[in-house]
């Protein structure tokens, strides 16, 4: 939360120096108060909070996979070939392995993080969800949240104190 009200405060100080700068004349023409009467919309602030939330659901998906050291009887089944598909390097006896949770593909721990990384929330191999329904419904619930936060907070401050510069 904290985060969130600081990209707000920088948010806010970036439209204040725009609009000085449109009174002492350095930028286009100010916008009309009719046009500051419609919902505001900061795309880039948007995406970077969501960034942050997609961030944080990688990491959260990072500590649930399940790590297991490779033993050959018993992942034998869940691998064909002993080989992680990322790498393409054979497993070898108790080495530190993610067992997927859903398609049960096995990967190196390490060959895992760049693909999560990436925000990609599915096997590599066969694109099963990483994810849970009830993680999803928690993602897109925390999503929702900020963007009503945001809408909240840009319409009380910016209609306040952008305003008063305009008339």
């Amino acid at each position: 939360m904290l985060l969130v009200n600081i990209i707000m405060s920088i948010v806010q100080l970036k439209h204040v120096l725009h609009s000085f700068m449109q009174v002492i004349g350095f930028t286009s023409a100010p916008a009309r108060a009719a046009d500051l009467a419609g919902p505001v919309e900061f795309p880039d602030e948007y995406s970077f909070c969501s960034g942050l939330i997609v961030s944080e659901l990688a990491n959260e998906i990072r500590k649930a996979l399940p790590l297991s050291a490779y033993n050959p009887d018993l992942h034998a089944s869940a691998q064909a070939n002993g080989d992680c598909p990322v790498c393409l390097q054979e497993f070898h006896k108790d080495e530190e392995v993610c067992h997927l949770p859903f398609c049960r593909h096995l990967y190196h721990k390490f060959c895992l993080a760049p693909w999560l990384d990436q925000q990609q929330f599915t096997c590599p191999v066969c694109r099963s969800s990483l994810v849970s329904e009830e993680v999803c419904r928690r993602q897109r619930k925390r999503e929702q949240e900020i963007s009503d936060e945001l809408t909240v907070w840009l319409s009380s401050t910016h209609g306040s104190n952008l305003q008063g510069l305009w008339c």
